[in-house]
């Protein structure tokens, strides 16, 4: 154990000038530790309170390292910290300009189990490094920039959270390879991009994503939920509205302009997918963003009224979504449809 009940000390200090062999560490108390030496140890290192502050990359570099409750795991300017995995429990917090996720040469697996990511990093993903967000909370993490090696196996599992990116962070392009490289025909569970343990088309969720300038969102989101608000509404049927590319000849359709399939054609597939998720009108479906007392945590909004259906048919022509859908949703895709039919047309 080592206790620094305040102020900030360097392990010397602390009494461990190094550390080896596979006896685990407990960081204690208020205050901070600087772990500023190459240490050896192969045991847990768990920080359990305060701050742990990693100012040698090799600090931590065989010892797998948790961030319980309420803690702080600080990484230093210029150190690309490496560890076998960091896990980041809920109001832990990892701090740092920049991290490296890999199997090589940084934090092989890295978990933010309902913890934080401050400084808004920019993260790297790669060399079969894997990154994951809770399955069971909404959370998001802010970084500068993204880039994911999905062709070396690095690997984002968004859960049921989202991830903004900073201006310049991403080109559209990247972020939507590293998605279909997750895609696989809607299981989201490819072997490298990102993708979400928790989407599935049978589920009625996927990962949607939206650029807005040169900045981006990446998120868990139902069928429909267009500019990712956690609701299905109108503001979504406006963007569908306005993306003009439904019916069209176009093969560069995105998220944000209802291709909800991934096969760049906003079509009569892509509505019946909205129309399957059942949740126009409805409240939102997105998990609470904190855990309940006793770790039961926000169950998942509903389906609306087709909750528990199979597999849709798909649905032959948008004009009898209002035949074969009913209710206010379909009348709003007939609506939009028929509006997007006119802008194509022209003024007759």
């Amino acid at each position: 154990m080592i206790d620094v009940p305040s102020g900030s000390q360097t392990q010397a200090e602390a009494g461990r000038p190094a550390l080896s062999g596979d006896r685990t560490v407990t960081k204690t108390g208020g205050g901070t530790v600087v772990f500023d030496t190459a240490n050896t140890h192969t045991a847990q290192t768990t920080v359990q309170a305060g701050s742990l502050k990693v100012a040698n990359a090799n600090a931590l570099a065989s010892s797998p390292t948790v961030v319980a409750a309420g803690a702080t795991l600080q990484v230093d300017p210029g150190v690309t910290m490496k560890a076998p995995s960091v896990t980041v429990e809920y109001t832990g917090t990892l701090s740092a300009p920049a991290i490296a996720v890999n199997a090589a040469t940084g934090i092989g697996q890295l978990s933010i189990d309902g913890g934080s990511v401050s400084g808004s990093p920019a993260v790297t993903v790669g060399a079969s490094g894997t990154m994951s967000l809770a399955d069971d909370i909404r959370q998001a993490v802010s970084v500068t920039s993204l880039a994911v090696d999905q062709a070396a196996g690095g690997k984002i599992d968004i859960g049921k959270g989202r991830i903004n990116v900073a201006a310049g962070g991403i080109t559209a392009a990247d972020l939507r390879a590293d998605l279909l490289a997750a895609r696989n025909s809607g299981n989201w569970n490819g072997a490298g991009g990102i993708g979400s343990s928790e989407a599935n088309n049978t589920l009625r969720r996927a990962v949607g994503y939206r650029v807005q300038g040169t900045s981006a969102t990446i998120a868990w989101a139902a069928f429909g939920d267009m500019n990712l608000d956690g609701f299905v509404n109108s503001s979504d049927l406006n963007l569908l509205i306005a993306g003009g590319q439904y019916g069209s000849s176009a093969t560069d359709g995105v998220w944000a302009q209802g291709d909800f399939n991934y096969d760049g054609r906003v079509n009569s597939s892509d509505l019946n997918l909205l129309l399957a998720a059942g949740l126009y009108g409805q409240a939102s479906y997105l998990p609470s963003s904190t855990r309940q007392l006793g770790g039961l945590g926000f169950i998942d909004g509903g389906f609306g009224g087709l909750a528990g259906l199979g597999e849709v048919a798909a649905v032959p022509e948008p004009s009898s979504l209002l035949l074969s859908g009913g209710g206010v949703l379909s009348m709003a895709l007939f609506a939009a449809v028929n509006m997007l039919k006119r802008r194509r047309r022209g003024p007759s």
